[in-house]
């Protein structure tokens, strides 16, 4: 679980939870960037409720909940113990719950139990399908001026690239071609690297570039993906 502490007002909260661990971790980035009276909000993950005083903490959660995400990969099924009773909880006391799958595709569960309009589940889809720490930024923005109050401001999302070329000594956008034109030298056996694109937006990169910058000294051209 994480949290950013709101010292300033006593608003309510917004509950983030994701089957994503990078989600979390570029959230954390988001909020590190936050004006310091942003509402508090507290993460958790489904893996984490396997106990029955885990998933009695996230219910506890809805009592300070202004409006509650779920990003769920695997649906209803990835919360099991408490999916159902969270939804319930949220239509008795009347929280704001959006609930977008993990994936592109919609999943009917979710979608069913969302209690806003669809332009809104629409909305948060958008920011987290696209991903990374502006959108995320933009998303808690949107969430608390919708429904906490606020008049943050917020920009539509953005759109971050689906794949391409990454090495944390050269610019972001660079061409594959031009890449290899300018890196790469003849003789040396070349290796590509492929890792998820949710590593990148997240900023959870130490592993990537360690393995990058080892190949690279054992004489190897590398060509991270």
């Amino acid at each position: 679980m994480t949290e950013q502490t709101d010292t300033a007002t006593q608003r309510k909260t917004v509950l983030f939870v994701t089957t994503a661990d990078t989600d979390i971790l570029t959230a954390e980035r988001a909020l590190s960037g936050m004006p310091d009276d942003y509402p508090q909000v507290v993460a958790f993950n489904p893996v984490a409720l396997e106990t029955p005083e885990a998933q009695e903490e996230l219910m506890g959660a809805l009592a300070d909940a202004g409006v509650v995400i779920l990003r769920l990969l695997g649906g209803k099924q990835s919360m099991p113990q408490v999916f159902d009773a969270l939804v319930r909880d949220c239509r008795t006391r009347g929280i704001p719950l959006i609930a977008c799958p993990g994936h592109q595709e919609w999943d009917e569960d979710l979608v069913t139990a969302c209690t806003v309009p669809v332009s809104e589940v629409e909305t948060v889809f958008a920011y987290l399908m696209r991903g990374g720490v502006q959108n995320l930024e933009n998303l808690f923005f949107f969430l608390s001026d919708a429904y906490l109050g606020t008049e943050y401001g917020h920009e539509a999302p953005s759109h971050i690239p689906w794949e391409g070329l990454y090495h944390p000594d050269v610019a972001q956008g660079t061409q594959v071609d031009e890449y290899i034109q300018d890196h790469f030298e003849a003789g040396k056996p070349r290796i590509a690297v492929l890792f998820y694109r949710a590593h990148w937006m997240s900023g959870n990169l130490l592993t990537i570039d360690s393995l990058i910058r080892r190949l690279e000294a054992q004489g190897a051209n590398v060509l991270p993906l």
